[in-house]
């Protein structure tokens, strides 16, 4: 498979963690389109790559952790840590982790077996991006690794 294939469903799956909440909103979206034009290893993709990654995922309709194996089954292992990194990225975008996204991260870090260690690495580089100096405005309860991740 080639790298642009990769890269692709590396989108798919940024896509998939800005949507499983129920919608993907302005700052995901926004967050999707700099990740994707910043940084050179990805293909640029039409405008509405977005919307066409959304209707490939809806047109599967696989309960989340199939279609996680399924959009990650062709991916190359060596794209697995930045493929969690930036579905972190993406799902702290807007501040906040719910309870969906957390389960997607946990899910994702399952199928692509990706070590706790590893997971807690890239929390606190979320962390400290997100919320570097207000300790009012940090996260305390890290998505799949701290104390009160969704198990």
């Amino acid at each position: 498979m080639s790298q642009d294939d990769q890269e692709f469903i590396i989108i798919k799956v940024m896509v998939l963690a800005a949507a499983v909440d129920g919608h993907v909103d302005d700052m995901e979206r926004q967050r999707i389109s700099s990740i994707v034009t910043n940084y050179n290893h990805f293909p640029q993709p039409p405008d509405n790559f977005i919307e066409m990654a959304t209707n490939e995922i809806v047109e599967l309709d696989m309960e989340q952790t199939a279609l996680i194996r399924e959009l990650t089954r062709s991916l190359s292992r060596d794209f697995y840590l930045p493929t969690l990194a930036f579905a972190y990225d993406v799902c702290a975008a807007d501040g906040v982790f719910t309870v969906e996204e957390k389960k997607f991260l946990r899910d994702l870090r399952r199928v692509l077996d990706i070590s706790d260690k590893h997971a807690s690495a890239m929390e606190i580089s979320i962390q400290s991006r997100f919320y570097p100096s207000d300790p009012e405005d940090a996260i305390v309860e890290m998505p799949i690794t701290g104390p009160n991740a969704v198990h």
